[in-house]
């Protein structure tokens, strides 16, 4: 089966929706096309399907506003799923509908994970567990199979990067920041079980149907499962969504809650183009690349990236440092470490964070005999901070994959 196919079925066109997080893959066969939200306007090296700012959890629009509410291959990267199913029920009108593909566990590197049970995600609703919270980063980290990792690195190489892996996603929570990782998983089975339970649970009682589950699904990419539920409300609903449903015809962003931001204003900016992204009061800015060391030819596929950044009062307003080749991202981390030597030679504190150590790699678009790389900061008001100083390193002869 195929996601036109089930649109057909289960949407129908003319209607007015959101997808949330649709990335690089929108899911096809809508019209009119949805509004899109995401957290982000670019993620890693791609541009990001996104009109409006929007979480799975927090959703910019009016109550009983919207006809459907997709996600692809989201639900796994929220800690709180419930309280996403509570928003996206929110925003829905009476007969709305939540079409929501999952990966399946068994087809994905989280196959060696245990499938998460019922009773934990109703107890992550219950605790009201966010992203900022380190609940699931040991089962995530030392859950996943090996080759989430990367291909041919031996068990110390393994063990060695699952504990970085760990300790930076600890730091970066200990800083306030949010986690990336597929929270929980899995399978048709606890998805229905899932949805069932909302219905009776007092904390939901979530009047909805469940229409549709499909397994291997879209046939083109059959990773994940899809499940497909009715939303019915009350008649106090009803009412509301009709009133809404005269007011936005012919104008969809009717919908959309006041104060509601777009990405609109993002869209003129091209990725190389850090100025048109730079803080509007000027902050003092060093920085240092110490590996690559520029003597020894790059492996393109995988690079160890250590360094240290200073923006001296703006610092903890860091929230990624980004490596750069010429115009195209090529890693990033958001984690900053303390780096004594860093410390003594500036006369800061020792334990100062300032240091970054991570992997990069290239992308196929990214060719030549030698390349010009530099560190980029983000900062928690979305400006971006770029460092003067540069490394000029040589390629390997590895040809190189995209990431």
């Amino acid at each position: 089966m195929t996601h036109e196919e089930k649109v057909a079925r289960w949407i129908g066109r003319g209607k007015l929706g959101v997808e949330i997080g649709a990335f690089k893959s929108p899911v096809p066969g809508l019209d009119p096309a949805p509004i899109y939200v995401d957290c982000f306007k670019e993620f890693g090296l791609e541009q990001v399907h996104a009109d409006y700012f929007g979480e799975a959890c927090h959703l910019p629009f009016h109550d009983n506003a919207l006809d459907y509410v997709i996600s692809s291959h989201v639900i796994e990267h929220v800690a709180n799923p419930i309280a996403a199913f509570a928003e996206w029920y929110r925003v829905l009108r009476p007969g709305g509908i939540i079409y929501m593909v999952a990966p399946d566990r068994r087809r994905t590197w989280d196959r060696l994970r245990p499938l998460t049970p019922v009773s934990h995600v109703l107890e992550d609703f219950q605790h009201q567990t966010t992203a900022c919270d380190p609940t699931h980063i040991d089962e995530f980290v030392w859950g996943v199979e090996d080759a989430f990792f990367g291909a041919g690195l031996d068990a110390a190489e393994l063990t060695a990067r699952r504990t970085q892996l760990a300790a930076g996603m600890r730091h970066a929570i200990h800083l306030g920041h949010d986690i990336n990782i597929h929270f929980h998983t899995f399978e048709a089975s606890n998805v229905t079980e899932l949805l069932l339970a909302l219905k009776n649970w007092p904390r939901t009682r979530f009047d909805w149907d469940i229409l549709d589950v499909v397994e291997a699904f879209p046939a083109n990419n059959p990773i994940g499962l899809l499940a497909v539920v009715r939303v019915n409300k009350s008649l106090r609903d009803r009412w509301h969504g009709w009133r809404l449903r005269r007011h936005t015809r012919g104008d969809r962003h009717r919908a959309l809650l006041p104060g509601s931001r777009s990405f609109a204003n993002f869209s003129a900016v091209k990725a190389g183009d850090a100025s048109a992204m730079e803080p509007a009061t000027p902050v003092p800015r060093y920085s240092a690349i110490d590996t690559p060391d520029g003597v020894a030819p790059l492996s393109p596929r995988a690079f160890r990236v250590q360094g240290w950044v200073w923006l001296g009062p703006s610092q903890d307003q860091i929230v990624g440092v980004e490596l750069w080749a010429g115009s195209v991202r090529i890693g990033e981390t958001p984690t900053l470490l303390p780096r004594d030597d860093v410390a003594r030679a500036l006369n800061f504190p020792l334990g100062t964070r300032t240091a970054v150590d991570f992997m990069a790699s290239l992308p196929a678009t990214v060719s030549g005999p030698s390349l010009v790389l530099h560190l980029r900061a983000r900062l928690r008001d979305g400006s971006t901070v770029t460092f003067a100083e540069t490394r000029t390193v040589s390629i390997g002869p590895t040809t190189a994959v995209s990431t």
